[in-house]
């Protein structure tokens, strides 16, 4: 399976540190999604009872609900943020590093 990694984006407001975004389709294998961060705290982003294979299955299994354009969460020194969605289904999803 192909990781759905899109380009990474700097976001850098004047006076604010320096932010690395990047956008992650919803359908992402979680394992993947961990690899491509490189977080040093994958365990907060591991299913428990294997509930989700996906990081949009991720995002709504913390939000317990279905997802809604603009939701947000944050998990192992990250913020997801729901860029689009589809139904059930989250397509699209930023991920950015928290300073």
């Amino acid at each position: 399976m192909t990781l759905l990694l899109g380009p990474i984006a700097i976001l850098a407001p004047i006076g604010m540190s320096v932010l690395i975004s990047r956008p992650v389709d919803g359908i992402a294998g979680l394992g993947e999604v961990i690899k491509a961060l490189g977080t040093d705290r994958p365990r907060e982003l591991a299913p428990a009872t294997g509930s989700y294979e996906t990081i949009g299955g991720f995002v709504m299994h913390r939000l317990r609900r279905v997802a809604r354009k603009a939701d947000r969460i944050e998990a192992a020194g990250f913020i997801f943020e729901v860029v689009d969605v589809e139904g059930f289904r989250i397509n699209q999803l930023l991920v950015t590093r928290r300073p």
